[in-house]
C-alpha cells in the first residue's frame, strides 16, 4: 500500500486521473439528482419572473418613414416549463399574435406570429436580462410584414403587477 500512496504523489497526474474518475463516478451515480437540484432553483426562479403580463413598447428605427414611430401593447407569458415559454398578445391595435420563446439567466428570446388574416406577421426578439429580480426588460426586435417589408428596432418590456386575468 506505501508503494502505491508514493507513486502516487511522484506522478501529480496519475493523483488527478484518480480524483477525475471519482469525481466522474459521483456525478454519474448522482446525475438525476444534481440535474433536478438544478432544474428547480433555476426555472422556478424564471417562472416568478416571466409569467404575467408585460407592457411593452416597440420603438421603430426601420424603415425610417414608418408612422407611428413608437407601438404599445401588452403581453401575457401564459406557461413556462424548463426554459421555453408560451404567451399571446393583448394588444388593442388590431394585430393578435402569438408567442413561442426561450428563458436563460443571461436572456430572453422569442418569435411572435400573426394569429388569423395577420398570420404573415412573423418577426423575433432579444432581450437582454438585468437579474431575474428585474421589472423592465430591454432589447430589440426584427420582422417582417406586408409585401415582405423589413421592420426592426428598440423594445422595452415593464412588468405589469396588476393581477393578471
Amino acid at each position: 500500500m506505501d508503494a502505491v500512496i508514493k507513486y502516487i504523489v511522484a506522478n501529480p497526474l496519475v493523483a488527478v486521473g484518480i480524483f477525475t474518475a471519482l469525481l466522474s463516478s459521483v456525478v454519474i451515480i448522482f446525475r438525476e439528482d444534481i440535474r433536478d437540484f438544478f432544474h428547480k432553483r433555476i426555472f422556478k426562479i424564471e417562472k416568478d419572473f416571466l409569467v404575467g403580463n408585460w407592457r411593452c413598447k416597440w420603438e421603430i428605427e426601420t424603415p425610417n418613414d414608418y408612422e407611428p414611430r413608437v407601438i404599445t401593447d401588452q403581453i401575457r407569458i401564459l406557461t413556462l416549463r424548463k426554459g421555453t415559454f408560451d404567451g399571446e398578445s393583448l394588444n388593442s391595435w388590431g394585430h393578435p399574435y402569438e408567442i413561442k420563446g426561450f428563458a436563460t439567466p443571461l436572456g430572453v428570446s422569442f418569435s411572435f406570429r400573426g394569429k388569423g388574416d395577420a398570420k404573415d406577421f412573423v418577426g423575433v426578439v432579444l432581450i437582454r436580462r438585468e437579474g431575474t429580480s428585474a421589472k423592465t426588460m430591454e432589447g430589440q426586435w426584427s420582422q417582417f410584414y406586408k409585401e415582405n417589408k423589413f421592420y426592426e428596432g428598440k423594445i422595452e418590456m415593464v412588468k405589469d403587477n396588476k393581477r393578471n386575468a
